[in-house]
């Protein structure tokens, strides 16, 4: 009778422990994902002309002197623009709507004394040295 009861503590202490064991795991929370850099989800670029390298980061530009490695100008880069027109207005229905897909990688091109910014729907072209806003063009869909 003493056996019975002692396996039948040490199978309940058994299944105490791998249930719970399966429920820590059931509301542990997913480790957050790497840092990106960018405005929103979009990851950094980088691109050098000899003299100067250009990095996007943050949401800003950054330019420095390739010699010393030392910051020289740094510029915000505009938010983007709303997409035109109305988004079609969807039902929910029993599951919540599909968040946006991530933004496309930042791109950056420097020749003929400016500075060429892709940045999700528009390309933004800065004069060098000094990263002011020339014009901004809006890509087509």
């Amino acid at each position: 009778m003493k056996r019975l009861l002692v396996v039948s503590i040490l199978y309940a202490a058994l299944l105490f422990a791998t249930v719970y064991a399966l429920c820590g795991q059931a509301t542990a929370q997913p480790p957050p994902g790497p840092p990106m850099f960018g405005r929103g989800n979009c990851p950094g670029a980088i691109f050098g002309d000899g003299q100067n390298l250009y990095v996007t980061a943050g949401g800003k530009i950054l330019e420095y002197k390739l010699e010393a490695m030392t910051l020289v100008h740094s510029v915000t880069l505009p938010a983007p623009a709303p997409p035109a027109g109305k988004p079609e207005s969807m039902g929910h229905g029993p599951c919540p709507p599909m968040p946006p897909p991530p933004s496309a990688k930042n791109s950056l091109w420097a020749g003929n004394g400016k500075l060429y910014v892709l940045a999700g729907p528009a390309v933004y072209v800065y004069q060098t040295p000094d990263l002011k806003l020339e014009k901004t063009v809006m890509l087509p869909r």
